[in-house]
């Protein structure tokens, strides 16, 4: 008679979702160290699998189950005593003990395997708002309004890439053996441990770069150009042409002052501010009047409400403003 060890019962309870998070990834390294015990789980998997049934509702007694199945494999045997089981070849008694799969639950359970495609991990941070998190090595980041971070679930295993789409400042964990890049179309910035500023939003023309400390390489694998920045330095990228321009960055704690829950401005024109409002208050804005496209603006906005903010811009140059259907028209 085929003779069930204790492994057997192991990956019953793995497959009824009955094992703790210790038990699963003590079970996990033995099938990646043991062929024998991989092809076991395999072959168990596919019996279960092949059953084809619905959940049942209610709770579930993985033991009970158990000894039904080995009761069923038995009298299995009993009836082929021509054709003896092997205790790898499960196959030959899936049929039988189809009727005892019933009792398990194919949604209640999350089958093991070892070649399972990554998964991608969003974080988004909606406008109007700041958001500061922690991925999985430890690194910070904060990420401004209307901003989306994505990386898979085996970030870190090799190399430690996260997508961006949006402004984010990166407190980089170091880490030689495994480089951190952060990848915006083809616009690529590679360091191993330090801090620094990307704005990379997908509606937008240009992808900035700002180094506080340690050293970055920006790159692009597609055309093949390639800047290393200094602290205090910035890159900005171009995307209609391609072009790159380096330079040093004035008031470097102004510029990043947003993740401290500060804007902070200084000689910029309302055409530029128009975008940096609208993720800060989570509105749409509208330039109805191309004569204010260049009028300049300093300033640092903290609680202040919008509607504190285009009052200053009233009084300082006469721009006005109307709200239609929730959106911010300027005119003049």
């Amino acid at each position: 008679m085929m003779e069930f060890s204790n492994s057997d019962q192991g990956i019953f309870r793995y497959l009824a979702g009955e094992m703790s998070a210790d038990e699963q990834a003590q079970l996990k390294q033995t099938i990646a160290e043991d062929e024998e015990v991989k092809q076991q789980f395999i072959d168990l998997r596919e019996i279960w699998l092949a059953s084809g049934l619905e959940k049942e509702a209610g709770a579930y007694d993985w033991k009970q189950a158990f000894q039904q199945f080995k009761s069923d494999v038995h009298s299995y045997e009993q009836k082929n005593r021509k054709r003896p089981v092997q205790i790898k070849t499960w196959w030959g008694v899936a049929a039988s003990v189809a009727a005892v799969m019933v009792l398990f639950i194919l949604n209640y359970i999350q089958p093991f395997s070892t070649d399972e495609p990554a998964k991608m991990v969003s974080i988004t941070c909606p406008k109007g708002s700041r958001t500061h998190v922690f991925l999985p090595d430890s690194t910070s980041v904060w990420l401004n309004g209307g901003t989306v971070l994505s990386y898979f679930d085996n970030y870190g295993s090799d190399l430690r890439e996260v997508s961006l789409d949006g402004e984010a400042f990166f407190d980089v964990v170091s880490n030689a053996a495994h480089p951190f890049e952060v990848v915006s179309g083809s616009h690529h910035v590679r360091v191993l441990g330090t801090r620094f500023n990307v704005c990379a939003f997908a509606d937008e023309q240009w992808i900035e770069t700002i180094l506080e400390e340690g050293s970055v390489k920006v790159y692009s694998p597609d055309a093949g150009w390639m800047y290393r920045l200094k602290p205090g330095e910035k890159s900005v990228f171009d995307k209609q042409n391609g072009q790159v321009i380096t330079s040093e960055v004035s008031e470097l704690s102004n510029v990043i002052a947003w993740k401290e829950g500060l804007l902070k401005f200084r000689d910029a024109p309302i055409s530029q501010l128009e975008k940096r409002l609208e993720r800060w208050y989570g509105v749409d804005i509208v330039i109805q009047d191309s004569t204010i496209q260049n009028l300049r603006f300093s300033g640092t906005v903290s609680e202040e409400s919008l509607e504190d903010l285009l009052l200053i811009f009233r009084m300082s140059n006469g721009i006005k403003y109307r709200i239609k259907e929730g959106v911010y028209h300027l005119y003049k």
